[in-house]
């Protein structure tokens, strides 16, 4: 089991649109900036939480900051699939909730085989809300990858979450922004919109970030699949 942060700078904002005060929120921006404000300081104030990834159990993760912070919450009825229990979730309220799905499927014991994140394309490219997508985003890569995968993914988290190329990024800072790739990744090519699909492969797990097109609208699909879970594919 590893130790984590899994809090970011734009939590407490996320919070505030999920659970109905999005409306006045988005409407002030000087309540915007004090709730980032805030946002840091709790970051920093919270302490450190137990996080759980793919390969360990349902029960774990939903007590990690990912679930919790986000306001994860099951949606019924479970389905099977593959041999396995799959059980997707949503944020509890506000304007996110059709927006974000997470799917987790696991096995017979309870250990997470796959987990998924589903966003719509229009709320990643939001000029204003895309910043949230964001936050769910890279929080979920950093949730979801085991531990021994994790350097694989830390460039693509760090691209998502440090946008320089977005108009309008700024945000109070307490220490410079990590070094990003010259280039962007493919990863992030996806995650942009710019490319269909990208796939990596590490050594407990599969990462694939794919831009599928429905009719209802474009969706951002980003998945972390144990190395158990395709060897029994």
């Amino acid at each position: 089991m590893r130790v984590v942060y899994n809090i970011s700078r734009y939590t407490v904002a996320f919070l505030v649109i999920t659970y109905g005060f999005g409306g006045t929120f988005m409407k002030s921006a000087h309540r915007y900036v004090v709730l980032l404000l805030a946002s840091l300081c709790l970051a920093s104030a919270l302490p450190l939480r137990a996080g759980a990834s793919v390969g360990d159990r349902l029960e774990d993760m939903k007590q990690t900051d990912f679930f919790k912070f986000f306001g994860l919450v099951e949606e019924e009825p479970r389905a099977q699939a593959g041999g396995l229990t799959v059980v997707n979730f949503r944020p509890r309220a506000g304007k996110f909730h059709q927006l974000v799905k997470v799917t987790v499927s696991i096995d017979g014991a309870g250990v997470i085989r796959a987990m998924e994140l589903a966003l719509e394309r229009s709320f990643v490219d939001d000029g204003a809300q895309g910043i949230f997508a964001r936050d769910i985003a890279k929080s979920f890569l950093r949730s979801a990858i085991p531990v021994e995968d994790e350097r694989g993914i830390r460039d693509l988290a760090n691209e998502i979450e440090f946008p320089k190329e977005l108009k309008g990024y700024a945000i109070a800072r307490t220490r410079p922004d990590p070094k990003l790739p010259a280039r962007p990744t493919k990863g992030y090519l996806v995650y942009l919109g710019k490319q269909p699909l990208q796939e990596q492969l590490f050594s407990k797990s599969r990462v694939r970030l794919e831009n599928i097109h429905k009719d209802k609208g474009d969706v951002l699909h980003i998945s972390v699949v144990s190395s158990k879970a395709r060897a029994a594919a």
